[in-house]
């Protein structure tokens, strides 16, 4: 029983770093493009 609740928790571990990697690279990559519009528009 206490190997089941500690996969449960591994699994929900697994997802929750997933998701912070996720959510850190999609951020970054938003604010890259972010950025280089705004660069674009003083450019212009």
């Amino acid at each position: 029983m206490e190997g089941h609740l500690l996969n449960g928790y591994g699994a929900l571990f697994m997802a929750i770093s997933w998701g912070v990697v996720i959510g850190l690279n999609v951020y970054s990559f938003y604010k890259i493009l972010y950025n280089n519009k705004k660069k674009q528009n003083l450019e212009e």
